[in-house]
């Protein structure tokens, strides 16, 4: 008998009750946002759906209005608790990372808060927590087999400029709440951890790049993915740019540099950047077979430019894929060429 199993993960993840009464002029979508939140998602529902787990980075807060804790601090971002969690709940959303630069942007009493209203409506979290050790543990999945268990392990980090722990205080420590920091020792010391207790494990690396914005990642940042890899994960999902960033195979792991926006309901500066509209949905397919894992990876473009799409994202089209393709071949130094290929299935477009 055949266990078969699909993980999926969408990047930053927002409704917009912040951004959109912020920032857009046009009132039309904060009207559906009160009307319909749910359309904001139609698009995107196809490549989702069905997914045994749904892992979202939710670049955000549960909460109606807050107070702003930290002055300097640009674009805290929030949505309301009861509207988010009902549309998360019908999507399928099973986890989301917190290990990003909004979630504890009113205090760490809303962001455990937060937390709290996650796992009541059924959703686990991951990347924060009441101390380091709580925000630094990483989410674990039991795939349960017919023969043999499998275990998937989810690890996340913030990587953020020295503000964010000296004038924002970010950072979960021993005794105090906070956002588990991106370090790369740590990282790669759990990583080989983990690898040692369970040689069989997927082991998936979800790293939060602040300051990067409608860019491409830096060889800085290239370097420590490529170690992560070395060090023993199969997978390195990272966010935070808000657009793709070039896919790379080093030995058996992947490396996505950044997938991008999922749903993120603000304008976004695409345009001012001339930064590439898309994002990636990742889709891992895990099936177990007289007693031996098979795992296959698909990974979906989209269009997330929320001024190009109307704040409908949606799978990409053909010409769209092909660009994608060119866009990665010229920025990844050669490392995608030759290596992923554009195929089609029922949900669309991918990237293998």
């Amino acid at each position: 008998m055949n266990e078969k199993y699909s993980i999926t993960f969408g990047g930053d993840t927002s409704l917009g009750d912040y951004y959109l009464r912020k920032f857009e002029k046009d009132k039309s979508p904060l009207l559906r946002l009160s009307n319909d939140p749910a359309s904001f998602f139609e698009g995107v529902k196809p490549l989702v759906e069905n997914s045994t787990h749904l892992i979202l980075n939710f670049e955000s807060v549960l909460a109606e209005n807050p107070k702003k804790v930290y002055k300097s601090k640009q674009y805290p971002n929030y949505d309301n608790p009861k509207r988010t969690l009902e549309v998360l709940n019908g999507l399928g959303v099973t986890a989301v990372n917190l290990a990003n630069n909004h979630s504890n942007d009113f205090g760490s009493e809303i962001m455990l808060n937060t937390v709290q209203q996650l796992n009541d409506a059924g959703i686990n979290s991951f990347g924060v927590g009441a101390n380091i050790l709580e925000a630094s543990k990483p989410l674990r999945i039991q795939l349960m087999g017919g023969e043999t268990t499998k275990s998937v392990y989810i690890l996340a980090g913030l990587l953020a400029s020295q503000r964010y722990w000296k004038d924002y205080s970010f950072s979960a420590e021993q005794e105090k709440p906070g956002v588990c920091p991106f370090k790369i020792k740590s990282i790669k010391k759990r990583i080989t951890n983990l690898r040692s207790e369970d040689p069989t494990a997927i082991i998936v690396v979800c790293p939060h790049w602040q300051g990067y914005d409608y860019k491409r990642v830096p060889q800085k940042i290239k370097k420590i993915c490529r170690e992560l890899i070395d060090a023993g994960a199969n997978y390195v999902l990272a966010h935070g740019t808000h657009m793709i960033n070039p896919l790379e195979k080093r030995g058996e792991g992947i490396i996505a540099y950044s997938i991008g926006n999922f749903i993120f309901n603000s304008p976004g500066r695409y345009q001012k950047y001339k930064a590439p509209p898309y994002s990636f949905i990742v889709r891992l397919e895990i099936e177990e077979r007289n007693g031996k894992w098979d795992i296959k990876e698909r990974f979906y473009p989209i269009q997330s430019d929320p001024r190009r799409t109307g704040y409908n994202n949606r799978p990409v089209n053909e010409s769209e894929a092909e660009e994608i393709q060119q866009i990665l071949i010229e920025k990844s130094n050669t490392q995608h060429q030759n290596v992923f290929s554009i195929k089609k299935d029922s949900r669309g477009f991918y990237f293998v």
